[in-house]
């Protein structure tokens, strides 16, 4: 994911905040959470990131000063997380352990950080970058509920195999939905 509070900010890169997830090992989430962090931190904006592969955290490898490591399935760091988030005053980039999605958009429901999304006070992006793994297709259906609070992008990894003709099917049938 990353958030970003709409009343903080005009630029329409802030119109929007990401969530980087996947049920598979290996697909990019972290990559892609180190572009996002490096792209913000470029067009200037205050950038925090929250690293969930508790304990050993790849993320804050790359960015130590702004990554927290957390473990998400801890109600400690979700609490953290979430107090975090409601201060926040530039972009929040969340890199999620494998698997954790859905789980973690409950937990944002429960809190009523969907709801500040849904009011206007909170923008909230999700990356899903799809592994080939029955999962990761899976995960895309569980998700469906959560979709109407944020800007869902599905992201395919065409380089490890997540190319196959019932990826691209699965893929069609849940933007259609």
């Amino acid at each position: 994911f990353f958030f970003s509070s709409r009343r903080r900010h005009t630029r329409s890169l802030c119109d929007w905040s990401s969530d980087v997830c996947s049920s598979d090992l290996g697909v990019g989430k972290t990559t892609t959470a180190r572009l996002l962090i490096e792209y913000f931190a470029i067009q200037g904006f205050e950038v925090r990131a929250y690293d969930t592969e508790f304990p050993r955290g790849g993320l804050k490898r790359f960015h130590p000063d702004i990554t927290d490591i957390i473990d998400i399935r801890d109600t400690r760091s979700q609490c953290l997380m979430w107090e975090r988030l409601r201060e926040a005053t530039g972009v929040i980039i969340v890199d999620l352990k494998a698997g954790e999605l859905s789980r973690t958009m409950q937990f944002l429901s429960d809190v009523g950080a969907l709801d500040a999304v849904a009011d206007g006070a909170l923008n909230l992006s999700v990356l899903h970058l799809l592994g080939a793994s029955v999962a990761s297709l899976e995960e895309l259906d569980d998700l469906h509920r959560f979709r109407k609070f944020c800007r869902y992008v599905v992201v395919r990894n065409a380089i490890n195999e997540a190319d196959s003709f019932a990826a691209r099917r699965a893929i069609a049938q849940s933007i259609r939905s």
